[in-house]
């Protein structure tokens, strides 16, 4: 139980990385606080921690509106009284080349993927100044630390979280805080849901990504996220901050 009576606020935790996390940081003996657009189905992921002996509650918040970012910290602090563990997962991603990315598109992806982390860790920050402890995990990608195609816009704004990461944490670094994140490789969630696998081009698409990995993986799942995770939330990583952690099967290493 590295993480008992610890809080956490996860982001985007009604799916995909964020749902996948907020059960292990629970199952870890954390108090949980589920915040996603989807009401109902952060509902559905607190009322399983709650099932199975742990506590949390679910936030519906749209992080398009960075007032939401204050809200979830102050459900946080009337239901547990502290924040100790921030994971910003909430984003999106969809593929479109230069020609084909519209304003709205851009926008989009920055608000979210990279705009509504830092607001997040904005909001955070006093709470975890004043207990001079704190742990912020980041949800970046590999497309962040090299280029896609087709993905401009994503990987501007995940390419914005690896610096933002290292910035933030220098600042925070003196407070007891660390921050750091992880850039996973192709995870088979709802993000990689427009490729449709039944298809030939899905297929075609499946095997670009197994003969690109070198561990002959074509897409990993959530739950080999975990083990990064709950190590970057627990005090075993007190030395660590400032740095994205490829969970990507070797991508980066060809």
């Amino acid at each position: 139980m590295r993480l008992k009576d610890k809080v956490a606020i996860v982001t985007g935790g009604a799916q995909g990385i964020g749902e996948a996390a907020a059960l292990s940081f629970a199952r870890e003996g954390a108090k949980v606080v589920v915040v996603d657009i989807e009401g109902e189905r952060a509902g559905s992921v607190a009322a399983t921690i709650e099932r199975e002996g742990g506590h949390a509650i679910a936030v519906q918040a749209d992080l398009y509106d960075v007032s939401n970012t204050d809200l979830m910290v102050e459900k946080a602090m009337d239901a547990f009284g502290a924040v100790h563990i921030l994971l910003a997962s909430a984003g999106i991603f969809k593929s479109a080349d230069i020609e084909g990315t519209t304003e709205e598109l851009w926008d989009r992806h920055l608000d979210l993927d990279l705009r509504s982390v830092f607001f997040s860790i904005k909001a955070v920050t006093p709470v975890m100044k004043r207990q001079k402890y704190g742990k912020i995990i980041t949800v970046g990608s590999i497309a962040g630390l090299v280029g896609f195609l087709n993905s401009p816009a994503y990987c501007a704004a995940k390419g914005g979280i690896a610096n933002l990461t290292r910035a933030v944490a220098c600042e925070l670094a003196p407070h007891g805080i660390t921050v750091n994140s992880i850039a996973p490789g192709p995870v088979e969630t709802a993000i990689n849901d427009p490729f449709d696998w039944r298809t030939p081009a899905g297929d075609a698409h499946r095997k670009y990504l197994r003969e690109r990995t070198p561990s002959g993986v074509s897409l990993y799942k959530v739950e080999d996220m975990i083990g990064t995770l709950g190590y970057l939330a627990s005090s075993e990583s007190s030395a660590v901050t400032g740095v994205s952690i490829p969970v990507d099967g070797g991508w980066r290493a060809w």
